[in-house]
């Protein structure tokens, strides 16, 4: 593999960045719940980044890389707090038994919702926040992860399958 010439990433990453910024801020912003900390740590993954540029391999692997920065941020900030990044949830809320929880407005599918991605172990969690939150590929996310993409793509649907279970 060749490495890409930093001067070309230098010149681009303003597109880059624009490119990248609300998927980004997205997939952060899910992670932490907090906008102003999510703005944060935006601007700190994209410094990182661009102190880095002569780092990066490839040119195409940009946006996985990028979120891999995003990621270690993320749990540099859950570390100092010495929690599990999870979505708050009110304790009686998540106590109840799915079927309580199965109703047909919006509020309480979104409870729902939430009541699942907070029982899914931290892993299920980051594939699905990669996925629909910050929109990355299969290969970004293989890449990301450091796996293999069809591994990635059987676990992203076999782990939709058992939440759609969960819900019928």
């Amino acid at each position: 593999m060749t490495r890409s010439n930093p001067l070309d990433l230098e010149q681009s990453f303003d597109k880059l960045y624009r490119e990248n910024l609300r998927p980004l801020f997205q997939y952060l912003f899910s992670r932490v719940q907090d906008i102003h900390l999510a703005e944060d740590l935006s601007s700190e993954t994209f410094i990182s980044a661009f102190e880095s540029l002569n780092r990066l391999k490839s040119a195409d692997k940009f946006k996985p890389w990028l979120f891999t920065i995003a990621r270690n941020k993320a749990n540099d900030h859950f570390r100092r707090l010495k929690r599990q990044p999870t979505l708050e949830l009110d304790e009686e809320i998540a106590a109840l038994p799915l079927q309580e929880q199965a109703g047909n407005n919006n509020q309480d599918q979104r409870v729902l919702v939430q009541q699942l991605f907070a029982r899914l172990k931290p892993a299920e969690q980051e594939l699905l926040r990669l996925k629909l939150v910050a929109s990355l590929t299969f290969k970004e996310i293989a890449i990301l992860l450091k796996s293999n993409e069809n591994n990635v793509k059987k676990s992203y649907y076999r782990l939709l399958e058992r939440l759609q279970a969960q819900v019928e």
